[in-house]
């Protein structure tokens, strides 16, 4: 008897430790979901929370100041993820650390730049001091560079770094902005570039003052190739598509009439589309595609001194990029740079640009004189860590002409002002 009842006592420990285990089980996981539902709802909460700031709070670092380094992190994630979503760009694809020299294709969002109307306070560094990058050397002539590919570029001439450069651009900007910040590392980072959390703008790469010294003017010369505009993505349309389907490669048309035409530059249009495949979009090798084309034309015009890279931006659907310029309703304009560096990877040495600093110096004169000009007609400079095909000149430019929820004819109208500042930024330093 006593047998028996120390068996039975037994198998009852037994079914009762498994339905203490399961209960468990089932209490945690239960907790875990609550966790989880408590956890959206505080982050939706703080989406809400900083959707009502002013898009200069969200893009400056000032706003990060208090948190630590996780909380900053997850800070810099909900605002670039969840307020301004960056689309395809770091969602999908990073570089294959192993080097097999794919680049991603991206969707960049609205990240609207505005000239700010007071000075800010000196945010603090947002990274440590690294080594600096080779530096472009040259003296009033181009200079022959070969790049890891293989192929001969001319670089700009950029003559000697002077603490204050000799520039008229900078001296037009001096009367919008302050003029002892248009040099100021943090400032210029807080105020003009868009730099998502996957990769940063590191102080040795935006080099303000060696930046603002080189020279990227050039001597025009109608009777030789000068300027190359293509489109990686040519099959990019806009918001009145089903009753006007034109397309980006008809924006760039316009570029190159008014280039041509107005400006008095030679000028080459490719119209080739990348993104399609056996007549499906498919933009999975479009820049492999883009930048193949782009050495066989510069080889067989080796006078080009200029590339680029056209596209319309992809943005949520209740943005609409609009502005006035000369009683015309004008799309606005993105910059746009490549700086071959991820947090994840470090520096991408397969996707090696030797025209970094000249890149940098396109856009952040391009910007400055795009504020002094038509204040409202460039939003930003967004930054991302791959190359695209910004390495084959030293004058080469990305740039995102209005959205899909910009018309046909506001894109279109935009090519006019964006014309005459390519022209003031090869004509005036």
């Amino acid at each position: 008897m006593k047998r028996n009842r120390n068996s039975n006592n037994f198998y009852k420990m037994i079914v009762l430790l498994i339905l203490f285990i399961v209960v468990s089980i089932v209490f945690f996981r239960g907790c875990q979901s609550i966790v989880k539902d408590i956890w959206h709802n505080a982050a939706d909460k703080t989406a809400d929370k900083l959707g009502m700031l002013s898009f200069d709070a969200l893009v400056s670092h000032e706003i990060y100041e208090d948190f630590d380094t996780g909380e900053e992190s997850f800070v810099a994630e909900l605002v670039m993820n969840q307020i301004f979503p960056v689309g395809e760009l770091y969602m999908q694809n990073y570089v294959d650390p192993s080097g097999n020299g794919s680049e991603p294709d991206y969707n960049v969002a609205e990240k609207e730049s505005k000239a700010p109307e007071e000075t800010k306070n000196d945010a603090k560094p947002t990274e440590a001091e690294t080594e600096g990058t080779s530096e472009t050397q040259g003296g009033e002539t181009p200079a022959e560079t070969t790049t890891q590919e293989g192929q001969t570029s001319t670089a700009a001439p950029t003559g000697p770094v002077s603490p204050v450069p000799d520039s008229q651009i900078l001296e037009a900007a001096a009367g919008i902005f302050p003029a002892d910040k248009l040099l100021d590392y943090d400032y210029v980072l807080n105020n003009f570039f868009v730099v998502p959390s996957a990769t940063t703008l590191r102080r040795s790469v935006l080099d303000l003052p060696k930046i603002a010294s080189v020279n990227v003017t050039m001597e025009k010369n109608p009777e030789v190739p000068q300027i190359l505009i293509f489109h990686t993505h040519s099959q990019e349309t806009f918001a009145d598509h089903d009753s006007n389907p034109k397309s980006i490669v008809d924006v760039g048309n316009y570029l190159t009439e008014l280039l041509r035409d107005k400006y008095g530059y030679n000028v080459i249009h490719l119209t080739d589309e990348f993104d399609m495949l056996d007549g499906k979009l498919d933009r999975g090798k479009a820049y492999t595609y883009a930048n193949a084309k782009i050495e066989q034309v510069l080889a067989e015009n080796p006078s080009i001194q200029v590339v680029i890279d056209l596209h319309r931006d992809g943005v949520r659907e209740d943005l609409h990029l609009v502005t006035d310029i000369n009683g015309k309703q004008t799309a606005k304009i993105m910059l746009f740079n490549g700086i071959s560096y991820t947090n994840e990877v470090g520096e991408i040495d397969y996707l090696y640009n030797p025209y970094l600093t000249e890149n940098l110096t396109m856009t952040y004169k391009m910007y400055l004189l795009g504020k002094a000009s038509y204040p409202d007609f460039i939003r930003c400079i967004y930054v991302s860590g791959y190359r695209y095909c910004l390495y084959h000149r030293a004058r080469s430019m990305l740039i995102e002409a209005g959205a899909q929820t910009n018309t046909f004819e506001e894109v279109y109208n935009a090519m006019e002002p964006l014309a005459e500042l390519i022209n003031k930024e090869l004509t005036v330093n």
